[in-house]
């Protein structure tokens, strides 16, 4: 029998521009609360969030994601710079291993960011 390792939650934390099928009535900025909120919904079982790094809130509310609550974080819907996208990398490392914690889902898609990694 097959049983879910976690959840993904993917969003609501997305760039309104890069929102896809995304309702923008639905989206919003990161805070520690919100996600909480979700958190606690799940029973603990968050284990993976779409986040935009561009965002206010994103880094504050990714490095207590991952720090508190070992949740990774998939940078995605986004319209981040290429700085913007290192800058939030950067907060979000792993402690542990010191490398960048953060992932990145569907860059290629017209995010201007990820030509920035190449």
């Amino acid at each position: 029998m097959c049983s879910p390792i976690g959840i993904h939650l993917e969003g609501p934390f997305l760039s309104h521009i890069k929102r896809g099928v995304h309702p923008p009535e639905k989206l919003r900025e990161p805070s520690i609360e919100l996600f909480d909120r979700f958190f606690e919904a799940a029973g603990g079982h968050v284990k993976l969030m779409t986040l935009a790094p561009e965002l206010p809130g994103a880094n504050e509310t990714g490095r207590d994601m991952q720090c508190e609550r070992g949740v990774r974080i998939s940078m995605g819907h986004s319209n981040a710079t290429a700085a913007e996208t290192r800058k939030t990398n950067r907060r979000g490392r792993d402690r542990s291993a010191r490398t960048p914690s953060m992932r990145c889902a569907r860059w290629i898609n017209a995010s201007p960011a990820f030509w920035a990694w190449c």
